[in-house]
């Protein structure tokens, strides 16, 4: 092994440990035993947690969520309910810190995905990998997914988009069909964590487009490029069929309004605003001060990038798909939905990404690569991204334990109430 593989591999064990403590940093606060329910909590916990096992293979969620929010959903997440399940036979059904662990566990695994994903696609930069993963980590945006329960929805989601993610680009990488039947069977799965995910076969099929070393890998031939591409969007319509025919729209088009879709596109300062380190209920200029750095050390990136002429075209393409193309694809969904933050999290993975190309993107092989600079901004990029997030966990920590205190002293106050009152 020469010299340069082996600084590569120690790199990479080190990195790996990195984001297990800083995942462990952002979420080991929530793993309290005052942390309490919140919310959507109450419902699914108490619905969910003693569902006969030999029901949960064919559970929907329409079984259930008329009794918990008055209407039915047209929702197929039985994943999400084996979650709460096993939680609930794992750790007690009202051991708080038992699903509480489960959510920070989620976010590691969805962490180490875009590690290995980012290792993927630039595997001779491991500086960009970890930055990419740290990114993800730290995003504020995730503070729901990590601190409040029933915010797994979109980290349990993720786990499935993310790992078929990695194995359909190990297939182009490897050109090995076991990575190939691999991520259809992670995608058939993630179809009934989250109805999002039926966006994977888009995301995919600009990987190859935008991606050279992905094309490359594909073939010469058109229809070997391709092939993989037509199950991929074989199984997302009979899956979208499969929605007609229980609750009467594939994608919610009943919906759907030019209304709504103006609104939609008026949304996107809010989304892109949660995609950069600014705390919430944060002093205004704590916020723009963050905003305003953050903004400027990508901008100066971006002008080194452009210096960098055609030397700079791989990372463009990147650039290309992990933040243009991934962030349209994967926030298309939101346009038949509320606005919260915790939806962007699938989203996330490929900005991140997407930051730490521009960020990284002359540091190796270039003169001017200026990669002491590059790491000073990467550090500082990781502390406004580290205040964020640990302000915004903290936040929903906070309420959790109010939500404690508050349970506790429910049956004492009860005592004080005259009977038949």
């Amino acid at each position: 092994m020469s010299g340069s593989a082996r600084d590569v591999r120690h790199v990479t064990w080190w990195s790996y440990a990195a984001i297990v403590v800083v995942c462990l940093a952002v979420g080991l606060p929530t793993i309290r035993s005052d942390n309490y329910f919140l919310g959507d909590d109450f419902g699914l916990v108490h619905h969910l947690h003693d569902l006969p096992a030999d029901r949960l293979l064919s559970y929907f969620a329409s079984d259930w969520t008329e009794g918990i929010y008055g209407h039915q959903l047209d929702e197929l997440r039985p994943f999400l309910a084996f979650s709460y399940w096993l939680d609930a036979h794992l750790f007690g059904s009202t051991n708080v810190s038992g699903y509480h662990t489960t959510n920070l566990v989620l976010h590691l695994l969805n962490t180490l995905l875009v590690l290995a994903i980012a290792r993927s696609i630039a595997p001779a930069e491991p500086a960009l990998a970890a930055l990419a993963a740290v990114l993800f980590a730290l995003m504020p945006s995730h503070a729901e997914p990590v601190a409040w329960i029933s915010g797994r929805v979109d980290s349990l989601a993720g786990l499935f988009y993310l790992g078929a993610f990695l194995c359909f680009a190990r297939f182009r990488r490897a050109n090995r069909h076991a990575w190939l039947l691999a991520a259809l069977l992670i995608f058939i799965g993630g179809l009934f964590a989250k109805q999002s995910i039926v966006t994977f076969p888009a995301v995919i099929l600009a990987f190859d487009l935008l991606m050279p070393g992905s094309r490359a890998a594909a073939g010469g031939r058109s229809f070997a490029r391709l092939w993989p591409h037509l199950l991929f969007f074989a199984l997302a319509v009979m899956y979208l069929a499969l929605r007609h025919v229980l609750f009467g729209n594939a994608v919610r088009e009943d919906i759907l309004t030019p209304a709504m879709i103006a609104e939609f596109f008026f949304r996107q300062n809010r989304y892109l605003r949660e995609l950069l380190p600014t705390p919430n209920g944060a002093p205004r200029a704590m916020m723009v001060a963050a905003e305003v750095l953050t903004i400027g050390i990508l901008a100066v990136c971006a002008r080194w990038l452009v210096a960098r002429g055609q030397a700079g075209l791989p990372v463009a393409r990147r650039l290309a798909f992990f933040g243009a193309a991934w962030y349209a694809i994967t926030i298309a969904p939101m346009v038949v939905t509320y606005l919260s933050a915790r939806h962007l999290y699938i989203t996330v993975a490929g900005v991140s990404i997407a930051i730490a190309s521009l960020v990284f993107s002359g540091a190796r092989g270039d003169a001017q690569g200026r990669p002491r600079i590059r790491m000073a901004m990467a550090g500082a990029l990781i502390v406004l991204y580290a205040v964020a997030s640990t302000w915004n966990v903290s936040t929903w920590v906070t309420m959790g334990t109010e939500s404690g205190t508050f349970a506790s002293a429910v049956p004492r106050l009860l005592q004080s109430v005259p009977r038949g009152s």
